[in-house]
């Protein structure tokens, strides 16, 4: 008895000398995996979920991102599901787009939103590109929104888009950080006429 116990210990020690050498990217990675998100799209099952994430969006002072979650007013909450998507734009300024709710399954409810959009013109090219996403507030920075932009990637291929450009601030390290863990690349840097600097990073993605 006395030995199975010293075996069992020895194998519990081993596990957490292996937990200890691990780096802190592993150990993200690990966490991200734990993770239940999955992406959804609007519907009333999840009308008291998504307007909470829209009034914590709001009272924190963020900037809605993607901004297609407050396209439409949810008080006509069948509207708001059925016109979220851009499916016949009305001019050329805009682009076909879809978007998705992340439903943590865990915590049962909508953590953030990201926006899918089907191709880009001139404008989007150089502010926009095919993806916009955000995670609430009081859910950041636990690898959420690495998973995210995971899913919300992998949405892309089943699409059928082969190439995809991601934008985002030079100043935002939260969202640099999440592409770059999701192996994207700085491609080139541009700045718009009040010397504000983005960074663009193109996704290959295999078929």
């Amino acid at each position: 008895m006395a030995k199975e116990r010293r075996k069992k210990k020895t194998q519990e020690d081993e596990v957490v000398e292996e937990v200890q050498e691990l780096t802190e990217e592993e150990k993200k990675k690990r966490a991200r995996a734990a993770l239940d998100l999955v992406l959804v799209k609007p519907d009333i099952r999840y009308r008291r979920e998504i307007i909470e994430l829209i009034n914590e969006w709001e009272d924190t002072g963020d900037k809605f991102t993607p901004s297609s979650i407050v396209r439409n007013d949810t008080a006509d909450f069948d509207y708001y599901v059925e016109n979220m998507d851009i499916k016949e734009p009305k001019s050329d300024i805009m682009v076909p787009d879809t978007t998705f709710f992340c439903f943590d399954r865990t915590l049962r409810k909508i953590v953030g939103a990201i926006s899918i959009r089907h191709y880009l013109n001139r404008a989007l090219l150089n502010k926009g590109g095919h993806i916009s996403f955000g995670i609430r507030h009081s859910e950041r920075n636990k690898g959420m929104g690495t998973k995210l932009l995971e899913l919300g990637i992998e949405e892309c291929r089943r699409m059928g888009l082969y190439r995809i450009l991601i934008i985002c601030d030079q100043d935002n390290e939260y969202a640099r950080h999440i592409i770059a863990s999701n192996g994207g690349k700085v491609d080139s840097v541009i700045e718009d006429e009040n010397g504000k600097k983005s960074e663009r990073y193109w996704f290959y993605l295999s078929r």
